[in-house]
């Protein structure tokens, strides 16, 4: 077997002064085989029961190891539920240019008109909803909308503990699609507007998937 594919199979890759290993969750043997300095979980919701608390014991060898666990979450309490709760539990906040008071980009401050322009004969037309789509301050009502200026002001938020308590060493963080630039307001909505209906007619998945995947919840 040529050189290159073993290299491709073992799914390893050596630097100078390190080695990066590309692990599998389903893989138990792999995950205790041996002690790693740096851990990067990725998706940790899809892992099966129980790989979370054996991958995470392989840093104690290490006095200066890191863990950095990345995912979306599914239910409530599930692990990576867990792991957040554990940490300070950081939110994203923004200053309000009306009101000046900080507050968190909240799906349950998104506003859009419901009428007969933006639904007619009870169907929404997301052409004509799209541009009334803003987010509202939750104190003053200041009106943010989905252009270019106003989500660069987003973006200059900062980072807010909500569980100072929790370890220094344990930071864990949630933010919601709102907050990415690239991500439009109007893609949202209409995606929350599908899984309200989806649920109408007995199916609560796209909803499930909504809170999850979009709002991090």
């Amino acid at each position: 077997m040529p050189k290159s594919r073993e290299l491709t199979k073992s799914k390893e890759i050596f630097f100078p002064h390190m080695t990066l290993e590309i692990v599998g969750s389903n893989a138990p043997a792999k995950l205790q085989s041996k002690p790693r300095r740096w851990l990067l979980l990725d998706e940790v919701r899809n892992w099966p029961p129980g790989a979370l608390p054996m991958v995470l014991k392989r840093t104690r060898t290490y006095w200066n190891a890191r863990q950095v666990i990345m995912s979306t979450p599914d239910t409530q309490h599930d692990s990576v539920h867990q792991e957040f709760l554990k940490g300070n539990q950081q939110v994203w906040k923004v200053e309000c240019p009306g009101c000046k008071e900080k507050h968190e980009l909240s799906w349950d401050y998104m506003r859009w008109d419901t009428d007969d322009k933006t639904k007619p004969n009870g169907r929404y037309d997301f052409d004509i909803l799209a541009p009334t789509i803003r987010l509202e301050c939750p104190s003053c009502k200041y009106q943010t909308w989905d252009t270019p200026p106003e989500r660069r002001r987003l973006i200059r938020g900062e980072w807010f503990e909500t569980n100072p308590s929790a370890p220094s060493s344990r930071k864990s963080f949630t933010w919601s699609a709102i907050l990415p630039t690239w991500v439009k307001w109007s893609d949202l909505v209409e995606e929350f507007l599908a899984a309200k209906k989806a649920l109408s007619w007995g199916d609560p998945q796209p909803l499930k998937t909504f809170i999850t995947e979009s709002l991090g919840q």
